[in-house]
């Protein structure tokens, strides 16, 4: 029976898509003559493994009242590059490639030759590896389109980084488009003298393509206009979504603001400020450039601060070791510069050394270089 199926509907697929057969394959498990029935093969460059689970009701056939088990069988079928249509019912059926993360998964089915999404599902933190489940309702199939990346830390810069003017920093922002970053065109563009601008339309951040959990960032910044608003980086939180409304509330990201040296917290159930330690007053003038150089240890969960060669704050995380609860937890994540309401944030000479090689903040003067 479920052969069949499989079968029509490879039919109905390929003759869509125009997809060649050796671009599907299918398989079937029945727990009912192996409790742990298992499948697993190479498929397109990605290791496919499945694991039956218990299910009751076929296609056709099986009632509430007699429930018949009913084997698990899927088909899978390539869409496009990384991009794949999983087909069936009663097993879990799991991805993974060495390099590749999951870039979008849906619920979905075809109307008109086309593919409409129909439930978008959260991705996982670590997308490394995605596991379906599919339906045990009877009479019922699940069509699940997933699509995974290459992510941009794991492929050559798209730009030349200039020889940064910091010992073992690289330049992040080119000051000409923004290669590497996730910025919506509705708020953010590149002004004259290689400034990102944040301003109005429906984004309050421009984040990496690259994660990073310790890190030390340097970069500078002013607003032009004020407009009672003020600076922002972030760091990490989870990684945005949608560009264009990136979640900023309850997604665990920590803030820094210059140059004044203030913090806020977006943990849930509710953002509030975060006390830390000041070590010096930052000025209230954010319409000046300032440089600001910000060194954090995901590890130990501690954060420095210096503005202007002048250390202004230290931090440290509660519970550093925690990378689960959304309550208490840090993560590896994209690094946000933030525009935060009704003024204009500006940032340039944006630069990052990704894990440290010892704990000093290297734009600090010394007491010579302010008596200069």
């Amino acid at each position: 029976m479920s052969y069949s199926a499989i079968a029509a509907m490879e039919d109905l697929i390929l003759s869509k898509q125009g997809l060649r057969p050796r671009e599907l394959i299918c398989f079937e498990l029945d727990k009912t003559d192996r409790p742990d029935a298992s499948f697993a093969a190479e498929f397109q460059g990605y290791s496919v493994k499945a694991q039956a689970t218990r299910g009751f009701g076929k296609l056709t056939g099986g009632t509430a009242d007699e429930p018949k088990e009913t084997p698990g069988f899927a088909a899978l079928m390539k869409m496009g590059e990384n991009d794949f249509l999983v087909i069936g019912k009663t097993m879990h059926v799991s991805f993974q490639r060495s390099g590749y993360r999951l870039k979008s998964w849906e619920k979905g089915r075809f109307r008109d030759d086309q593919w409409v999404a129909e439930q978008p599902l959260d991705l996982p933190q670590d997308g490394t590896e995605i596991v379906v489940s599919l339906t045990e309702a009877p009479n019922s199939l699940d069509l699940v389109r997933i699509r995974f990346e290459k992510p941009v830390e794991s492929a050559k810069p798209a730009f030349a980084r200039d020889e940064a003017p910091y010992p073992h920093c690289v330049r992040i922002f080119n000051g000409v488009s923004f290669d590497g970053w996730e910025a919506d065109p509705s708020t953010w563009s590149v002004v004259e003298g290689g400034a990102m601008r944040g301003v109005g339309g429906t984004s309050r951040l421009a984040y990496t393509k690259a994660d990073y959990g310790s890190f030390r960032l340097i970069f500078t910044a002013r607003m032009n206009p004020v407009n009672g608003d003020h600076l922002g980086v972030l760091f990490w939180g989870d990684r945005p979504t949608d560009p264009s409304k990136p979640k900023i509330d309850n997604a665990g990201w920590i803030q820094f603001m210059p140059p004044f040296g203030g913090m806020w917290d977006y943990h849930p159930p509710k953002h509030h400020n975060l006390p830390h330690e000041k070590l010096a007053q930052g000025s209230n003038d954010s319409t000046k450039w300032c440089t600001t150089e910000i060194l954090c240890n995901l590890e130990k969960g501690t954060m420095r601060v210096a503005v202007d060669g002048v250390e202004l704050a230290r931090y440290t995380h509660p519970t550093p070791a925690e990378r689960q609860d959304p309550e208490k937890r840090i993560i590896p994540g994209p690094i946000g510069l933030f525009r935060h309401g009704g003024g204009a944030s500006e940032y340039k000479d944006v630069y990052v050394e990704a894990n440290p090689r010892d704990d000093l903040l290297i734009t600090v003067r010394t007491p010579a270089d302010l008596q200069r």
